[in-house]
């Protein structure tokens, strides 16, 4: 299992919060991830990393964290 991080986005493109997630693999992240969002009405896109990989941004845009 391969540890993430999540950062929840609002509108403007600000972190709400931020959540780990443990994963087998990136598509089984972000398929959690994408559930997590549509749970919450006030994010409204997300950015998923494992370590300093930025493994997917929705809604796509540039990451807000580097490194």
């Amino acid at each position: 299992m391969a540890d993430y991080r999540v950062y929840f986005l609002n509108a403007h493109g600000s972190i709400l919060k931020c959540e780990r997630l443990d994963c087998g693999d990136d598509e089984t992240a972000v398929r959690q991830v994408m559930m997590l969002l549509k749970k919450d009405r006030n994010c409204h896109g997300f950015e998923l990393w494992q370590s300093n990989r930025c493994v997917q941004v929705h809604p796509a845009h540039k990451p807000m964290h580097a490194g």
